[in-house]
């Protein structure tokens, strides 16, 4: 079935958004690696990004793609 303008236009903002959400996670897994690497604290990397320390583990231990 077609897509309507008011669909396409709906859907090119989800797309959109998506692509802003995986370019900010991006961003913040590098900044936690840069952190991590810097030897700050894991618990306060943690409450920084709002994350679980086990996350951060291995977002940290993870190399950059």
């Amino acid at each position: 079935m077609p897509e309507s303008p008011e669909e396409q236009r709906l859907l090119a903002a989800v797309r959109e958004s998506a692509r802003k959400a995986a370019e900010a996670i991006e961003a913040r897994d590098r900044a936690i690696r840069a952190a991590f690497n810097a030897k700050v604290s894991r618990v306060r990397i943690a409450e920084a990004a709002q994350l679980s320390r086990e996350r951060v583990y291995q977002i940290g231990n993870t190399p950059e793609q």
